[in-house]
């Protein structure tokens, strides 16, 4: 609503007229024509009704020009128009729109990524200065830019650069008229850059040569990180290599699984899985956060359960046995993970006579496939002084510190020109000193060519 108040004091008012427009059309305009009236007018107030709806082109640089004129009776004409009287007709709230760059959350709301969102303000009578954030998310270190723009089309940029959970925007614009408008459409959102920190352990400890245990263990699997679902983050990516002895063969497996992590404290989480089959693993280590961070071990995990002992094999002769013809034992040592350098074998003659002593192997073979010794000695020569009693015996350890040997090892005979006897150890030391303070027994054994057990008393 405008008011303009015309004044004539000498030759009085004949035309008063007051009009609005936009620089260059007359839009709305009041008049008062007083030529007809039998009275003289001096003074004249018109008003006028300025809706906006007609106006919906003005703005600030293209305001509404308010403007008056008054003709007196004598013809004389004066104008007003003031820059004062310049006004913007806008009742139209503005029109904010939020965009983000990127939309392809993981999980729903994360990013590995910056994140920058366009907010567009559509007015012709945009105030910047009335703009009012409110900005979640749990830190603050996000970065607006300035407005820009002109016309009815502004824009600035709020960019999130930096780790923060939970960002969320909320902001309020209004314009030179006062219109107000509100955006609250905002989803929060979080963003997270950073892989995260991941250990892969085993208790190094109890390993023997380096990688070999002959016990179950426990490989502990540890992540830090602040976006984690504990329950399908980490994966490990295991190659084991598993001795088959029955078929002779080695089976290769490699698989990938996922562990389920537990808390441990503040953004730290761990899994632990036990390993007692015998093998040899190569572990790798993989976690991925919600944000889609991946990070992995650089380096393979390598160790070797075995918690199986050597495994001894005497060929040629058997325990407690006498043989009157052949006689070539051998023995095989077989394992997978076998320290050749602790393999011990032997062949003696332990009955007491002049030729007791260890007889040398003939034949060393080192064993292709599987790791391993087989040794071999030539048939004892068919002479009487040969006929005797021999034991076998053999030790193996492995690189894992399992082992093996014959226990008490293998008692034979040879008795190709008749029985043996033998006194007991005991008495052959009383023999040789040659006096005895009281009567004492006397055990004699006595080897044929069957399985012996049997002892004399005399």
């Amino acid at each position: 609503m405008v008011t303009a108040q015309g004044e004539d004091s000498h030759a009085g008012i004949a035309q008063f007229r007051l009009w609005a427009g936009d620089g260059k059309k007359i839009i709305t305009d009041k008049k008062a024509d007083k030529t007809k009236d039998p009275d003289i007018s001096y003074q004249e107030t018109l008003t006028m009704d300025i809706k906006p709806e007609k106006f919906r082109e003005s703005c600030k640089e293209q305001p509404v020009e308010i403007e008056v004129s008054l003709t007196d009776n004598s013809g004389y004409v004066s104008t007003a128009k003031y820059k004062e009287y310049k006004v913007v007709l806008d009742d139209i709230q503005p029109e904010i729109r939020v965009a983000y760059d990127t939309g392809s959350a993981k999980n729903g709301k994360y990013y590995n990524c910056t994140r920058t969102a366009t907010v567009t303000v559509r007015d012709r009578n945009f105030n910047p200065d009335s703009v009012r954030w409110e900005i979640a998310g749990s830190n603050q270190k996000y970065r607006i830019s300035q407005w820009t723009g002109d016309g009815e089309i502004h824009r600035c940029q709020v960019v999130f650069a930096e780790d923060g959970k939970d960002y969320r925007i909320r902001l309020s614009a209004e314009d030179y008229a006062g219109n107000k408008a509100v955006w609250d459409g905002d989803t929060a959102f979080t963003i997270d850059k950073t892989p995260p920190v991941i250990r892969m352990e085993i208790d190094a400890g109890n390993a023997e040569n380096g990688k070999y245990y002959r016990t179950a263990q426990d490989v502990t699997f540890s992540v830090e990180d602040n976006n984690i679902n504990t329950e399908n983050a980490a994966v490990y990516i295991q190659k084991e290599e598993l001795e088959v002895w029955q078929e002779e063969e080695t089976e290769n497996r490699s698989k990938e699984e996922t562990i389920s992590l537990r808390p441990m404290g503040e953004n730290t989480y761990q899994a632990v899985k036990r390993y007692k089959k015998d093998g040899e693993y190569c572990l790798q280590f993989q976690c991925t956060d919600l944000a889609g961070n991946v990070t992995k071990t650089e380096h393979m995990l390598q160790f070797v359960i075995d918690r199986t002992e050597p495994d001894i094999r005497v060929e040629g002769v058997a325990d407690k046995m006498s043989y009157a013809g052949t006689v070539r034992p051998a023995i095989t040592v077989s394992d997978k993970n076998l320290d050749s350098e602790t393999v011990h074998v032997q062949l003696k003659r332990i009955d007491g006579s002049q030729k007791t002593g260890r007889i040398a192997v003939e034949t060393e073979e080192i064993l292709g496939k599987r790791a391993g010794k087989r040794y071999t000695w030539m048939d004892v020569a068919h002479e009487e002084e040969n006929d005797g009693i021999y034991q076998l015996q053999a030790y193996a350890r492995d690189l894992a510190g399992n082992q093996k040997t014959l226990g008490g090892g293998i008692l034979f005979t040879i008795n190709r020109f008749g029985s043996v006897y033998v006194l007991q150890d005991e008495f052959q030391e009383t023999l040789k000193k040659g006096y005895i303070r009281e009567q004492e027994g006397i055990v004699i054994r006595s080897t044929v060519s069957v399985r012996w057990t049997r002892e004399s008393l005399f």
